[in-house]
């Protein structure tokens, strides 16, 4: 998620489309925000511990599915004092899913470009392997997609955006008619 979320905002920067790189940037820290605040209320233990108890019984998996962030929100919970280690940084599982909701940025920000259906592809399969390996349940995934949607259209309604996912005329010279609204 980092390393491609970082990657969209380089390309989208690259490219000189300075008004679509700070609709990404915008949108993105202003999801983050609120599903941070949202999922400040609602940890979760996730959905592969939830259903497959304990998780070394999936130990033939090079890594655990769904359960990375659970020592460390067990630590949170237990109200004893440790360390906060920058360099790793579990995140935790909560609802909306943040992991879904980027993954919906990135495709938004990258509407109508020629890199579309290969973001499209690659948040389609990130998005579909979150309940597994991001332990989320898919009530995560809706909310995370409402949140990220409802961002997205509030942003792109602001006048600074406004018309950005329209569309190009295909005939030089041609006008579009104005819409109302």
């Amino acid at each position: 998620l980092t390393f491609f979320s970082f990657l969209g905002f380089l390309i989208l920067s690259l490219q000189g489309d300075l008004r679509r790189t700070r609709f990404f940037l915008e949108t993105f820290l202003f999801t983050a925000v609120i599903c941070t605040a949202i999922g400040m209320f609602f940890p979760a233990k996730a959905a592969v511990a939830m259903f497959y108890g304990d998780a070394k019984t999936l130990a033939n998996l090079a890594a655990l599915p769904g359960v990375y962030h659970i020592e460390a929100m067990e630590r949170l919970r237990s109200g004893a004092p440790f360390a906060l280690d920058l360099n790793d940084l579990p995140g935790l599982v909560t609802f909306p899913s943040f992991h879904t909701a980027a993954g919906i940025i990135l495709v938004i920000s990258f509407w109508r470009t020629a890199l579309f259906p290969i973001i499209l592809a690659y948040s389609g399969i990130m998005i579909a392997s979150t309940p597994v390996l991001g332990g989320h349940y898919f009530v995560d995934l809706i909310a995370g997609t409402a949140v990220a949607v409802l961002v997205a259209w509030v942003f792109g309604s602001l006048p600074a955006y406004r018309g950005m996912f329209a569309q190009a005329s295909t005939q030089p010279g041609s006008v579009r008619p104005a819409t109302s609204g």
